[in-house]
Parts: C-alpha cells; sequence; structure tokens
C-alpha cells in the first residue's frame, strides 16, 4: 500500500503508523503517533510525506524507526528542551542561541499543529502545513549545530557583525561571571565539568577583553587555560 492509496481509500490507524515508520526517521513523531494515536496528526504527516516525494509510493528496504523514548529530542506535542536532559545553564555561550532558538520553533509548532486540528479548508490546511515544513527545517538545523558540539566539540562561528556589549553593567557582569566561574574552576578536578566552564568563561572575558579592560591578578589561571 502507498501513502497515498491509503489517503484516499481512509486506511486503518495501524496501516497508516506502518506506512510512517517505513517513510520516515522522526522517532519522536512516531513515539508521539504510537501513543497518543492520534489520526489528525497521523493523516498530516503522511501528508507531507506525500507533498515532499510526489507519489507517497513507500521504500521497502528503508529500516523501521523504533518507537522508543530519547532524551535530547522533544516532541514538538510534548514538551520543550529545557525538561530533557540538555541543561541550558551548562551549554557553552555559541550554543545557547540554537538552543533558545530551538525552544521557540517547539512551541511555535505546538501551536501550529493545534491549529491544523480546527482549519476548515484545504487552502488554510496547506499554509499552516507549509509553515510547519519550514519550521521543521530550522528545527533540524539548529539540532545539527547542537548535536556536532554534544558529538565531537564542534563549535559554531558566530557570525562576524555580532557585536559584544560594551557598557559599564555589562562589562561589570561579565567579571562578576569571571569571579565565580573561575573559583568553580580552581576547585574542579573532572576534566568534562573544567571544559564546560571554560566555555561558559568565553564570552564574559571576550566581553571584558573587548572593552579595553585587563584581568590582573587572573590572567595567570586565564592563560592557563587559553582564554587569553
Amino acid at each position: 500500500m502507498t501513502i497515498e492509496e491509503w489517503l484516499t481509500r481512509g486506511g486503518s490507524f495501524d496501516e497508516g503508523l506502518a506506512l510512517f515508520q517505513r517513510s520516515n526517521r522522526n522517532r519522536h513523531v512516531l513515539r508521539y503517533l504510537a501513543r497518543k494515536r492520534d489520526m489528525d496528526k497521523l493523516r498530516y504527516e503522511l501528508e507531507k510525506i506525500r507533498k515532499i516525494r510526489g507519489d507517497g509510493r513507500v521504500p521497502a528496504s528503508r529500516p523501521v524507526a523504533a518507537a522508543e523514548p530519547t532524551a535530547e529530542r522533544p516532541d514538538p506535542d510534548d514538551g520543550l528542551p529545557e525538561k530533557k536532559t540538555l541543561d541550558y545553564r551548562t551549554l557553552p555561550d555559541a550554543i545557547k542561541p540554537a538552543y533558545r532558538k530551538t525552544v521557540e520553533i517547539y512551541r511555535a509548532m505546538r501551536s501550529l499543529h493545534e491549529k491544523m486540528k480546527l482549519v476548515k479548508s484545504d487552502s488554510q490546511r496547506e499554509q499552516v502545513r507549509d509553515r510547519l515544513l519550514t519550521l521543521d527545517k530550522e528545527r533540524a538545523a539548529m539540532w545539527e549545530i547542537i548535536d556536532r558540539w554534544r558529538q565531537d566539540g564542534v563549535l559554531p562561528n558566530p557570525p562576524e557583525d555580532e557585536l559584544l556589549p560594551s557598557d559599564p553593567k555589562s562589562v561589570a557582569a561579565a567579571r562578576v561571571s569571571i569571579t565565580r566561574n573561575l573559583a568553580l574552576l580552581e576547585k574542579t578536578t573532572e576534566q568534562k565539568r573544567i571544559d564546560a566552564l571554560v566555555e561558559r568563561l568565553r564570552r564574559p572575558v571576550a566581553i571584558v577583553k573587548a572593552s579595553g579592560g585587563t584581568f590582573t591578578d587572573k590572567a595567570g589561571i586565564l592563560s592557563k587555560y587559553g582564554l587569553i
């Protein structure tokens, strides 16, 4: 059976779920569908696949995605990243924007999924579907940034036009952050924790440097960890 045939003749939920398993690797949506048995959501997901692929044929050799929970990526209908294993407070400054953007995208997608249940016309449904497709691509891009850091330690390059704050309040806050995190760093022996603290120090150090400030008695330890 193809997706086109399922959509046209109104197949059963289990038949549709099997088609989705063979057509899509998104474990989070699969887990949601298997748990909630949401027919409207299943139809939407299969219509999205049909739109992308054309005839909706399912590749017989594609591996079936397991409907098991994963800790890193929440369902758009089932919570936000801050409720999962990623701890925003320990993320490198270069990763935090991607995390915040991911939170915004999940909220927007959750709202659109609810809106999809209420639309009456095909044109409205098409508009919502197109917006969800766009958000899904943005979400994948943000998770690629986060995954590259988690798996390989690769941090994204900041935009060339990104300006560091130079007002006295921001510089003072940066100095407080440096003092606090250096104190934690000097007490830590676990390498993973040391790496996290060093990453946390990069932005406040950069703010002070950009303002023309110096580090006096902290210069030695900052130099030791390659921060200045």
